[in-house]
This record gives structure tokens, sequence and C-alpha cells, in this order.
């Protein structure tokens, strides 16, 4: 109890003064939190579109799709034209035609869909693009993807076996995320056969750990909540609680691949009150670091595993809330490592895992580094 409370009082020590500092670089005081309508009501003005910020909520809460509700991981064959999506790289990918097989309770079952390439980054560099699925949601009825629409497959960036592992890893902080909040996509690891169409006859590629996640449509469904594609939010638009959680999270996994404000690997949504930032894709952190990952230059770092705190400011009150949050959840986040799903990993990168952990959480019990690291790092 002493030590949250000493912690307690030099986060609202130090972040007073460091708001205070940015308060007179700016010419002026913050807008308390809940005044932010003002704001999004003069943004509304000026956007014709539906989604923008503050904008009324039609529905509600619908659950998660029935795939996102077990854990226990699917097993599926792909069916593509291998050659034909490879070479799809362009700023505007075509929809190709696919079957996905799997076994069905009477017995062999497949559906059709459509995919297409996804990404940046990866489209260019590795062996099995990211993809994007468009089911037809007759067509999956009483099967796994049932009232899927749009879902995300991740998939290795290498065709090689160590690569698994940071798939496995980072599904593993979808998980973590899930833990910590409502606001997190969710999703559900799968063994995939990847089978080439172009063949005669058809032709296993490859079988890899992926994961399916799912897309910023699903995830409205599920929390009640609108989808938004706007740029440009900064600090004063992000409900501050989920704001401070947000900035920790990605501390906490290493991660200083993102930006709200240009929806980098940043997904904005939207209630009746206020607005959420809802991280995804994380495999340029320290938590997974692959090989191919690297910190931004003008960062100064000089790997992933280097943790920066690039999160928004906030209020010493909402900081001390999130900490509170990651330090109630640490022996369920660390029980992920060592449950079903966790066993699928490799026991030494489990143990790389938990120590890299442990160094968050001897920073966050410590006031002296709280101050420095987090307090005095924030945007």
């Amino acid at each position: 109890m002493r030590r949250h409370v000493m912690r307690s009082v030099a986060v609202s020590c130090v972040l007073a003064l460091i708001l205070a500092v940015d308060l007179g670089a700016q010419g002026g005081a913050p807008a308390p939190q809940g005044s932010g309508a003002t704001k999004k009501e003069a943004k509304a003005k000026k956007r014709e579109a539906a989604d923008t910020l503050g904008a009324p909520i039609t529905h509600t809460p619908k659950g998660a799709a029935p795939i996102f509700r077990d854990e226990q991981p699917l097993t599926f064959t792909l069916t593509m034209n291998w050659a034909q999506v490879r070479k799809d790289r362009g700023q505007t990918p075509t929809w190709h035609a696919a079957t996905i097989a799997f076994k069905g309770d009477s017995g062999d079952a497949s559906v059709p869909l459509r995919l297409r390439p996804r990404g940046i980054w990866r489209l260019k560099n590795c062996d099995l693009p990211p993809l994007r699925f468009n089911f037809t949601k007759d067509s999956t009825k009483h099967s796994p993807f049932a009232k899927l629409d749009k879902p995300k497959l991740v998939s290795v960036c290498k065709d090689k076996s160590d690569y698994d592992e940071y798939i496995l890893e980072e599904y593993q902080l979808y998980r973590v995320l899930n833990l910590l909040t409502p606001l997190g996509f969710r999703a559900r690891l799968a063994k995939v056969t990847y089978v080439d169409s172009a063949k005669a006859p058809a032709k296993a590629v490859t079988t890899r750990w992926a994961f399916l996640t799912e897309d910023a449509g699903e995830l409205a469904e599920r929390t009640g909540m609108r989808a938004l594609d706007v740029k440009g939010a900064t600090r004063g638009d992000i409900q501050v609680d989920e704001l401070a959680l947000f900035g920790l999270f990605q501390y906490f996994i290493g991660n200083t691949d993102f930006a709200i404000g240009a929806l980098h690997n940043v997904q904005l949504m939207a209630d009746d009150t206020a607005t959420y930032a809802v991280p995804y894709d994380f495999d340029w952190t320290g938590a997974v670091n692959p090989p191919y990952a690297f910190p931004a230059p003008q960062l100064g770092i000089r790997r992933v595993e280097d943790r920066l705190y690039r999160g928004f400011c906030t209020t010493p009150e909402a900081l001390d809330r999130a900490l509170q949050v990651f330090e109630a959840k640490k022996d369920a986040i660390y029980a992920l490592y060592h449950d079903d799903i966790g066993k699928l990993m490799a026991p030494d990168r489990v143990k790389r895992a938990i120590d890299y952990y442990d160094e968050f959480y001897k920073t966050i019990t410590d006031p002296k580094k709280i101050r420095r690291d987090i307090i005095g790092a924030c945007l």
C-alpha cells in the first residue's frame, strides 16, 4: 500500500510539471477530459462523411463471432493461385478466388471466399503476404467461419520454422491486450496448409502457424461502437483512461511502430461520449523481436527490444489507474505463457518473453523509473 501511495504522488507531481511545461509551449490550458465535445462538433460540421469523431452510435453490442469465442487452434487448408496472389503488390490489390477446407462435424467441408494481399512492408518483403479474407455470409453457415465478413489472416513472413515462433509470440500479445481491455481485436490461432491451385494437381506449398483477427466492423459490432477512419486525432480526442492504457501497453511490448494521428497500426473507435485508440500489428516489437524489425533511426534506440515510451501524456490519475491494471493482471499475463497455447512456443522463447516482461514490472514498481522512462518521455 505504501509503495502504491508513493508511486501515485510521484506520478501526480511529475506529470503535473510536464503538463505545465507543455501547456506553456502551447500557450493555453488543456480542456478538461469531458469537454472535447466542442472540438468534435466543430470537426463534425466540417465533414460530410459518417465516420466523424463523436458521431452517434446506432447499434448495440452483439458479442464476438463464434470463431473468437474459443482458443483451441483451428486447422484448415487455404487453396489459392499462389503466384498470382504473391505478384499482386500494387496499391489496389485484386480480390482472388480461394477456398478454405476443414474438418466439419459431418466430415470434410469447405467454404468459398475471396482474398487479397494487404500491408506495405510485409507485402514487399515477405514470402507469405498477409491476407484479407472476404466471406459471403450465407456460405459460412454451420462452419467455423460463421458470421465473419472480412477478417485478416496474419501469416509468417518467411517460410521457415523459426518464423512460426514469431507468429505464436505476436498472437500472445493479442491475448494479453484482451486481458487488459475489451477494446482489443480478438484473434484465433490456426495451423494453415497453403495449396497452390495453379498446379496440376493442386500442390501444398507449406504448412505454417497463422492467426485470424477481427476486422474493424466486427470490433464495432462486438463493442457497440463505431469504427472511425479519421486521421489527425490528438491527445485531447482520446478517452483519457484508454489513452493511458494504450501507451503503457505499447511500452510493455516494446512497440514504437504506431501513430494515433496517422492511424498507423491504430484503429479509432467511438461511442456516444468518447473516442478510443485500439492498437494492432505487433510483430515489430521487443516482445516478438523478429530479425527484420528495427526502430526508426530518429527515435535514438538501436533495437526494438530497447523500450521507449511513445504514448501521449495523460492525467496522473489515468496513468496511475493504468499502472494498477497492469499490476492486477500480471499473474494472468504470465499464465498465458504456461497454458496450452503458451506450450506451443519453444521453452527458450517463453523464458525470453517472461524476462522481458519482468523488466517492465521492475520499471512500473519504481517511482524513479516511472518519472524518467514513462512520465518524462510521454508525448
